[in-house]
């Protein structure tokens, strides 16, 4: 089967780049019939294997379609699957006008699903939200989303159910190994604990808001460190830039250098085993309604370690997996007595762990592949 993935591609610093390489090597890795084409934006890397190649042939921001559609139209590919993301390809008549033309089985997955709560999202008119993506649906043959709250907002806009597959999105295996030789490769004591806060600077990841709940903790646990580790977005705002300012003059103003660490800069895969190797807790802290899954925050999962987060779309999972340790949006009181709780109870801790593998396991990247595998296989078939 010839796949052809639209998506943004390695080495770009980019959540779905990294989510369209895990699903194209667990799918090579699972299948023995399978070749896979990328179409990518430029800034990704040219790349022939005998089953994987990506081919930089557009650009967000400008017309893409003809780039695309002629790399489509020239591997004659089964199934074209986009890795869909509002601020790459809009969802405007550009978008829909792409998919008419493109005369092939196609399917899109959905990283997020716009919804009235977040206008300032909506450059294409809040008025247009339920008739595009209906349209959206109508053009395509399968629509992906990671969860029941995506699907249900599409439900909402007229799309009809049978058009629409949940398929989570998957966790990587993290080889974790001895947390003490982590800890001291990153400066610390093995006997610190360590708190995490991973994934690109944001200004509603509420840093600050962890950067003073991290004083409170730090006056009950004498040992613990605070880690925020990512960069900028190479398409940050001007606020998330500032956000990364005001973090640094926290932490100097309430005399916490040399009890926090800033790692500004994007983690790199190789370097993300002894990062996570060395957490205790990973905390995710957005306040905003965005309906989407979080990449990071699988990416803890595949770690197998405690993990707090606030109790929004983006970490509907955690709700699943470990509601005790779900906080609600600028509760810092309730986020400083789960970070006290499971940094001094180990069964607290030992039970949330376990909760977050079982969890890993049944979304694993391979378990994914296979489901979207089945998927090519129906589409293509019928």
């Amino acid at each position: 089967m010839k796949i052809c993935y639209v998506s943004t591609y390695q080495p770009q610093h980019c959540g779905i780049a990294d989510y369209t390489d895990n699903l194209c090597q667990a799918l090579l890795e699972g299948t023995k019939d399978t070749s896979i084409t990328v179409a990518a934006e430029y800034d990704s890397s040219p790349l022939e294997t005998e089953r994987l190649t990506c081919i930089p042939c557009f650009r967000r921001g400008e017309g893409y379609a003809e780039n695309i559609l002629r790399v489509i139209y020239k591997i004659k590919p089964d199934i074209v699957h986009i890795q869909h993301d509002y601020s790459v390809y809009g969802l405007s008549e550009e978008f829909l006008n792409f998919l008419w033309r493109l005369k092939v089985r196609k399917v899109v997955t959905m990283h997020e699903v716009h919804t009235p709560e977040t206008p300032e999202k909506v450059s294409y008119g809040l008025e247009n939200l339920p008739v595009n993506h209906k349209r959206l649906a109508d053009l395509s043959d399968m629509l992906i989303v990671h969860s029941r709250g995506m699907s249900l907002w599409l439900r909402n806009y007229g799309v009809d159910g049978k058009k629409i597959t949940i398929i989570p999105h998957g966790t990587p295996n993290i080889p974790v190994g001895e947390p003490s030789i982590a800890k001291r490769s990153l400066g610390f004591s093995e006997l610190d604990k360590i708190i995490l806060s991973f994934g690109f600077i944001r200004h509603f990841k509420n840093d600050q808001l962890l950067i003073r709940a991290f004083k409170d903790v730090a006056a009950h646990i004498s040992n613990v460190k605070l880690v925020l580790a990512g960069g900028l977005h190479p398409y940050s705002s001007k606020i998330d830039m500032e956000e990364a300012s005001r973090r640094r003059i926290l932490v100097e103003s309430l005399g916490l250098n040399e009890h926090v660490k800033l790692i500004e800069k994007y983690v790199p895969s190789e370097d993300i085993p002894i990062l996570f190797t060395s957490a205790d807790v990973f905390v995710f802290l957005h306040d905003q309604p965005f309906m989407e899954v979080s990449g990071a925050l699988h990416s803890a999962f595949g770690a197998c370690k405690p993990i707090v987060a606030t109790s929004v779309p983006r970490f509907g999972e955690v709700g699943e997996v470990s509601p005790q340790t779900l906080i609600k949006p600028g509760d810092r009181e309730g986020l400083v007595k789960v970070l006290i709780k499971i940094l001094t109870d180990e069964g607290f801790a030992d039970d949330c762990r376990r909760r977050v593998a079982e969890y890993a396991a049944l979304t694993s990247w391979s378990r994914v592949a296979m489901q979207h595998y089945n998927l090519y296989k129906q589409l293509y078939k019928s």
